[in-house]
């Protein structure tokens, strides 16, 4: 039996993205984001970014099979972004409160969202600004001059600002947290030298590459999760005590 325009209207909405995607997806993340605020920092750090590296892989992967150029392009700046933000974001965290321990359920003001996000901006801001490739260049030259931004950036800030800012956190906080920040350094080292490989016409570098790329996207987290001190309790309250002999 053939139905009429206003007989499918039910069958439309029922077909269509939102109800089958967008409506589940919002409310799976917000029920997850609920659940994620009584859980310890270092739990809900992981699960959230968890779900953040599986879109971007996905996208990363077959984006560019069902989303416009346009899109895409719009989506990968984004995800570059965050993929850095969660790095900022541990920092941040710990500078602002540097008496929590990263297993607990303390949640994170609007300064420490607000302060990595400045952070994370800063390199695609200077990057985007200052190089500017010619109709045809390389594709990759764009990656490259991000990449080494990037690095630069981060280690002025691992010699002068990171130690500085986290001086008053716990020394297992002050050593996880520059543990991984070499990890994020060493990882965009890899990149750097894999993408002047391949510019150079070596097909190896592709090879290279793959080991960044899986530092970014299966260990980070964990790294994160596996390295982060549990027992410091007492360092917390040593670090009161001295907050309070100096003020």
């Amino acid at each position: 039996m053939v139905q009429n325009a206003t007989d499918a209207v039910f069958h439309t909405i029922y077909s269509s993205i939102w109800t089958t995607t967008v409506v589940v997806a919002v409310a799976a993340f917000v029920l997850c984001a609920a659940w994620m605020r009584r859980q310890p920092f270092v739990t809900a750090f992981v699960a959230m970014w968890t779900i953040e590296i599986v879109v971007d892989a996905i996208i990363a992967g077959t984006g560019s099979s069902w989303l416009s150029k346009e899109a895409a392009t719009i989506a990968s700046l984004i995800l570059v972004i965050a993929g850095d933000y969660r790095f900022f974001f541990l920092i941040e965290r710990q500078a602002r409160q540097p008496t929590t321990t990263p297993m607990a359920t303390t949640t994170a003001g609007p300064a420490v969202w607000l302060g990595a996000f400045g952070f994370a901006l800063f390199v695609p801001i200077v990057a985007s600004s200052t190089f500017l490739p010619e109709e045809g260049t390389d594709g990759r030259w764009t990656y490259l001059f991000f990449e080494s931004t990037f690095f630069v950036f981060v280690t002025i800030l691992r010699l002068t600002l990171i130690p500085r800012r986290l001086r008053a956190t716990t020394p297992a906080v002050r050593r996880w947290l520059l543990r991984v920040t070499h990890f994020e350094l060493l990882q965009y080292a890899l990149w750097i030298t894999a993408d002047i490989i391949i510019l150079s016409g070596h097909d190896v570098g592709f090879a290279l590459r793959l080991v960044p790329n899986v530092m970014y996207y299966a260990l980070f987290l964990p790294f994160v999760a596996f390295s982060a001190p549990t027992n410091d309790v007492d360092d917390v309250d040593n670090v009161d005590h001295a907050t309070r002999a100096t003020s």
